[in-house]
């Protein structure tokens, strides 16, 4: 297929993505299949309904409040900024890991594929991090933002494993928004796929950090992660807006969730571990497997868990 480059008009808009005279062949991407786009570092408005190769973002920001744009080769550059808003749809198939932002405030993301070295705050709309046999890696240095205005986790068809593997270093940020609630990571029925999600979810841990924003959040119990599988340890938690109240952080091996409870105290924030990490659901051997590959995990005690990670940690 042909790479397209983006280079704004001067004599037109300049930024929009349905003009043709924006890119440097005067052919809108996906007229012949196989196309590949290259933003060539520029800012590009989309409302298109295309399919492409891959897309180059090269330090560039690709804003989509309409349509629907599926990336089947994934995305891949160094740098740039995924927008998505209103009724916009983005499909990649992983991206290559270079540094990604991805600013989701309405519409759709929805990872086909292996997906690492992005940051991805979700403020509204739906973040499938990953779909049938795809994994969301979340890796030194970056973030992932879930308010409680997203939906975020995962959806599938056809009953592969979806997985979100957080790396040490990595940090998770669970955020109210006014509404009284609180950010989850969890299957959900985006619409994309089925009446109800098919898809077999885990979520590996990996010593990630977490962060919990209390502001305009009610109540005392949540869920912050719900998959079929979860295995690892969480390194760290600081919860804002505690006030005159203790947290903890539960990671439930036998019911596989990761919850937070409020308790009257003075703002202690404590981690604690239920079961064993060794438990497997029946039926989800293979996404166990999956998930533990490579790192030995046997029990709680095999490798030990450090009793630090069950101290209290100041907010």
């Amino acid at each position: 297929g042909t790479t397209l480059r983006f280079v704004p008009d001067d004599l037109s808009d300049g930024v929009r993505w349905d003009n043709r005279m924006n890119w440097d062949t005067e052919d809108t991407p996906g007229t012949a299949a196989g196309d590949s786009v290259d933003l060539a570092g520029n800012e590009v408005v989309y409302t298109s309904n295309v399919t492409i190769d891959t897309l180059d973002l090269s330090g560039g920001l690709l804003d989509a409040y309409g349509g629907r744009l599926t990336a089947t080769g994934g995305v891949e550059g160094d740098g740039g900024t995924l927008e998505i808003q209103e009724a916009g749809q983005i499909w990649v198939d992983g991206s290559d890991g270079t540094d990604l932002d991805i600013d989701l405030m309405g519409g759709r993301f929805v990872n086909t594929g292996s997906m690492s070295g992005a940051d991805l705050n979700a403020t509204g709309g739906q973040a499938l991090l990953a779909s049938d046999d795809a994994e969301f890696d979340l890796v030194t240095g970056d973030t992932l933002s879930v308010s409680s205005q997203a939906e975020v986790g995962f959806d599938g068809e056809n009953g592969g494993q979806a997985i979100l593997d957080l790396h040490d270093g990595s940090l998770v940020e669970f955020l109210g928004s006014g509404d009284g609630g609180l950010g989850e990571i969890s299957e959900f029925r985006s619409g994309a796929f089925g009446d109800a999600p098919n898809v077999q979810s885990g979520i590996d841990l990996g010593n990630t950090s977490l962060e919990i924003d209390l502001s305009g959040v009610s109540g005392s119990s949540f869920t912050l992660m719900d998959a079929d599988e979860i295995v690892g340890l969480i390194d760290n938690a600081a919860v804002n807006g505690l006030g005159g109240r203790d947290a903890t952080i539960t990671v439930d091996y036998t019911n596989d969730t990761v919850s937070l409870s409020l308790t009257s105290g003075s703002g202690n924030v404590s981690i604690q571990t239920v079961g064993d990490q060794g438990e497997v659901t029946g039926g989800y051997e293979d996404l166990w497997n999956s998930l533990t590959s490579g790192q030995g995990i046997v029990s709680d005690t095999d490798p030990a868990t450090p009793e630090d990670d069950l101290d209290d940690i100041a907010a």
